[in-house]
């Protein structure tokens, strides 16, 4: 930084052939270093003295020579430098927001191509939230919301802006929920940009809390129809998420749902519990009587190709769901990947029956009921896998993953017998793997 802030004023005139170049890529890459650029300075100057002053007023002048011009890429070029000056120039801009706010949303209306000025809007809510929510927030949102149903790469754009809006307003978003969540169910869930309203979804979740309550968002029609929860939107919400299929950005999203909706948790971890069954065992998830009135009835679009395996075991192994829900799916049903052709299958199957083994617990377990006996069965397929697997890898994840607090099942003499005969392995690491876990077992079964 100190050799380079020397070589400010030469990197101010040159960068502007980047900014204004015709290739959008290039252009954005161009503000990125100006970014750097602006943060060098900052840091060099505590205050923003004359220096600094002359650097920033040339910036403003030739940006706003550039959003003026009647070419796109200029104005482009221009709109970022704005940005990156409001953000990063140490409110020197600050007198000037509402000026250059204004400038930013007339350009965004008057252009062709709004793809490519759609990001700058989140940078113009972050150099000065209070204002931008008092002043801006509803006309935005209303803007945005429009080129959601447009086609999917604007649509695409618009749902990263408004993810990155919502970031930055926090809970004040919540007077705007019910038309971002109309849209998200008539259509964002049913194209190709259902990957980033997923992302949309998880956002609210996380800024509002459980704010973002069934209640508040009760289906449009008649009144007669729709006043208990049964006919909600977050049921109607719930449902066009299941039926996008089973994806990470769906996981994501369900997770903050789980973690912050209770009222919903069950409805939640059921429906992903259908979607994983249908990928691994192609049938129903068995449920107990008790809950059927949880499932919701959706139809999904379902893969059996390795990746959408690999991601349902690990959903199984990671999302937060009741223990005794999936106990038995894991003996009946999953173990079965431990002979898998695919090496990722088998290491993923490793892993999660290893994580639900303890999921839920964080004492030590009680080798007695049910659960134990499940468990010894589930262990004696893992150790089996230790022993004859041709791989590696999966020998040694079997021993890495093993935990600790269920060493009591673990020591139990046929168990501990198979065991050791992982210490012939042909492999260093895995034999001193599995000695390490004999010897810790060694204060239970001598």
């Amino acid at each position: 930084p100190p050799l380079f802030y020397e070589s400010v004023p030469d990197f101010i005139h040159i960068i502007w052939k980047g900014l204004y170049d015709k290739d959008k890529k290039i252009r954005i890459s161009s503000a990125e270093a100006l970014r750097h650029c602006l943060f060098v300075i900052s840091e060099r100057n505590a205050k923003v003295d004359r220096e600094t002053k002359v650097y920033f007023k040339q910036l403003r002048d030739e940006a706003m020579v550039g959003v003026r011009s009647s070419k796109t890429h200029k104005i482009h070029g221009g709109l970022l430098v704005l940005g990156e000056l409001l953000i990063n120039s140490k409110s020197y801009l600050s007198k000037k927001y509402h000026e250059i706010t204004t400038i930013a949303l007339k350009c965004y209306s008057s252009s062709r191509d709004k793809k490519i000025i759609t990001p700058i809007i989140p940078k113009l809510a972050k150099a000065s939230p209070n204002e931008f929510i008092e002043k801006y927030l509803t006309d935005v949102l209303k803007i945005l919301c429009n080129e959601l149903t447009k086609d999917n790469e604007r649509a695409r754009v618009s749902y990263n802006a408004i993810t990155s809006i919502i970031q930055v307003v926090g809970r004040d978003i919540i007077v705007h929920v019910d038309t971002i969540i109309d849209i998200i169910i008539d259509s964002g869930l049913k194209r190709l940009c259902r990957s980033e309203a997923l992302i949309c979804i998880k956002t609210l979740v996380e800024e509002l809390g459980s704010s973002f309550n069934p209640k508040y968002y009760l289906s449009r029609g008649d009144k007669n129809k729709v006043n208990t929860l049964e006919f909600s939107r977050m049921k109607e919400l719930l449902v066009a998420m299941f039926t996008t299929g089973l994806s990470n950005e769906l996981v994501d999203a369900l997770q903050a749902m789980d973690l912050n909706l209770h009222d919903c948790s069950m409805k939640i971890q059921i429906g992903l519990l259908k979607l994983i069954a249908n990928t691994l065992d192609g049938k129903e998830f068995p449920l107990p009587d008790h809950l059927i009135h949880e499932l919701l009835y959706f139809d999904a679009n379902i893969s059996s190709e390795p990746d959408a395996i690999v991601l349902a075991l690990n959903t199984l192994g990671n999302f937060n769901f009741h223990s005794w829900l999936v106990t038995d799916f894991i003996k009946d049903c999953v173990i079965e990947y431990l002979i898998d052709e695919n090496v990722h299958i088998r290491k993923a199957t490793v892993k999660t029956c290893c994580r639900r083994m303890v999921y839920s617990d964080n004492k030590s377990f009680n080798a007695r009921g049910y659960a134990s006996q499940v468990i010894n069965q589930i262990l004696s397929h893992l150790i089996n896998v230790a022993l004859t697997d041709p791989t590696p890898i999966i020998r040694k994840a079997v021993l890495k993953n093993i935990d600790s607090r269920i060493d009591p099942i673990l020591a139990n003499t046929r168990h501990l017998q198979y065991l050791i005969l992982t210490l012939n392995d042909e492999l260093f690491e895995i034999r001193e793997m599995s000695l390490i876990t004999i010897c810790r077992l060694n204060y239970l079964n001598p």
